[in-house]
């Protein structure tokens, strides 16, 4: 528990994502994505769910390093990136 807590505080909440990577959520047409440690589904105080994954999945693989707009197909499901933040 400890080393999640270490990762999870390495966090920057004012970086500006242009890319996908740990820390940055990922709005997908499939979904909403929080990439930083697998804690699976999260409600925020806004209402939004979100998804927090790590890269060591197989979601998080296929969505590092993608951009807005891009597009990908996962377990037969295509996905677009709407937007990161």
């Amino acid at each position: 528990m400890l080393r999640l807590r270490q990762e999870i505080s390495q966090i920057d909440a004012k970086k500006k994502f242009e890319k996908i990577e740990f820390g940055s959520l990922a709005n997908t047409s499939q979904g909403n994505y929080f990439l930083s440690i697998g804690l699976g589904k999260l409600e925020a105080s806004n209402g939004q769910t979100y998804f927090a994954i790590s890269f060591g999945s197989p979601i998080g693989r296929e969505l590092l390093n993608k951009k807005q707009g891009e597009q990908f197909t996962f377990q037969g499901r295509s996905f677009e990136i709407l937007s990161v933040e």
